[in-house]
C-alpha cells in the first residue's frame, strides 16, 4: 500500500515538473519571439527607409542575415523538424532578452537614471543578438556530431560483407 503512495506521488511529482519545465519554456520562446519581432521596429525607428541606418544597423542586419540563413541551413542538413529549428533558436534569445531586461532594471535602481537610450548598449545587445545565434549554431552542431548515422549506416553495411 506505501508503495503505490509513493508512486502515486512520485507520478504527481513527475507531472508538476514537466508542466513547470513546459510553461518555463513556452515562456522563454514567445519572449525570444518578442525580442525577435521587434528588432526591425528598434532599427527602422523613424521610416522604412536605409537612408536612416548607421553603418553598425547595416552591418548588423547583414551580420543577422546570414547567421540565421547558417544555422537554418545547418539545421536543415542535420533532419531536424521545423519546429524544433524554431524551438531552439528563440529560447536562448528570451533567456538573453531576460537577463538584458534584468540587467536594466538593475541598472535603473543602483544610478536612478535611464540607459535604455544609450548607443553603446544597442551596439551590446546587438553583438549579443549575433552571439547567442553563433552559441546556438555550435550547440546544434556538437549534438548532431555526437551520433553521426552515416557512420553507423557504413558500420553496419560492411559487417554484413
Amino acid at each position: 500500500m506505501e508503495q503505490a503512495h509513493k508512486s502515486t506521488l512520485s507520478r504527481i511529482g513527475h507531472s508538476l515538473k514537466v508542466l513547470i519545465k513546459y510553461l518555463w519554456n513556452t515562456f522563454f520562446f514567445i519572449l525570444g519571439g518578442i525580442a525577435l519581432g521587434f528588432i526591425p521596429f528598434s532599427i527602422f525607428e523613424y521610416s522604412l527607409s536605409f537612408s536612416e541606418l548607421d553603418y553598425l544597423e547595416i552591418i548588423f542586419l547583414l551580420a543577422f542575415i546570414v547567421l540565421t540563413r547558417n544555422y537554418l541551413s545547418q539545421a536543415r542538413s542535420l533532419q531536424t523538424k521545423a519546429f524544433k529549428i524554431v524551438y531552439s533558436y528563440l529560447i536562448p534569445q528570451g533567456y538573453l532578452l531576460a537577463v538584458w531586461a534584468i540587467a536594466s532594471i538593475t541598472l535603473y535602481e543602483i544610478t536612478q537614471e535611464n540607459f535604455i537610450y544609450e548607443p553603446i548598449l544597442d551596439i551590446a545587445y546587438s553583438l549579443s543578438i549575433l552571439a547567442v545565434i553563433v552559441i546556438t549554431k555550435t550547440k546544434t552542431n556538437r549534438v548532431a556530431l555526437s551520433t553521426p548515422k552515416e557512420q553507423i549506416k557504413l558500420e553496419t553495411t560492411q559487417d554484413d560483407l
